[in-house]
């Protein structure tokens, strides 16, 4: 049943991203969300190069 409702609301994700408004919303947080993951593993790393001191 879980499975159903994720591969449903895959699909309808694919048909969202066809709409070019919601495509461009897409890539807009899609790269937010890139830059937020480069920092955070940027903090991480320093946080533990100053642990490794």
């Amino acid at each position: 049943m879980v499975l159903r409702l994720i591969l449903e609301s895959n699909e309808k994700r694919k048909e969202e991203v066809k709409d070019e408004g919601v495509r461009g919303e897409v890539e807009k947080i899609k790269k937010r969300v890139e830059a937020l993951e480069r920092m955070f593993d940027k903090e991480v790393w320093r946080k533990s190069l100053v642990f490794l001191k």
